[in-house]
């Protein structure tokens, strides 16, 4: 599923009365079957980014977003924090199966597919 992003603008508030712009005019495409890596500095709207394509921030977004077919949008995305807190207690297997139980619905995805999805086989296709 492949994912394309154009013109996305991030605005958030600064104090009482003034905003500022996290990100600005930001494009790019998520190609199915590739390996993407978004890089910068401490603060260059990385984390920002991803939080707006998967849809864990919708306020202050402005700009164009296509998941695929656009069918179910952010509902099939999710990312795993560089700096969770459970990873020492699980496998990247079973943070990967948590944040599928949590984002997809058993109404969209059986439980047997969501493991197919996560597991090493269906990691490599994706």
């Amino acid at each position: 599923m492949d994912i394309t992003f154009d013109n996305i603008y991030y605005t958030v508030s600064v104090g009482k009365k003034d905003k500022k712009t996290v990100l600005n005019g930001v494009s790019g495409k998520f190609n199915s079957g590739e390996l993407t890596a978004i890089m910068g500095p401490s603060g260059a709207g990385k984390s920002s980014l991803l939080n707006i394509l998967t849809g864990y921030t919708t306020s202050g977004v402005k700009g164009s977003l296509n998941i695929g077919r656009n069918v179910g949008g952010n509902k099939l995305c999710s990312y795993i924090l560089q700096e969770d807190n459970l990873h020492p207690f699980f496998t990247v297997q079973e943070i990967m199966m948590m944040a599928c139980d949590l984002k997809i619905s058993s109404r969209c995805l059986e439980q047997e597919d969501k493991q197919r999805l996560v597991s090493e086989d269906g990691s490599r296709r994706c």
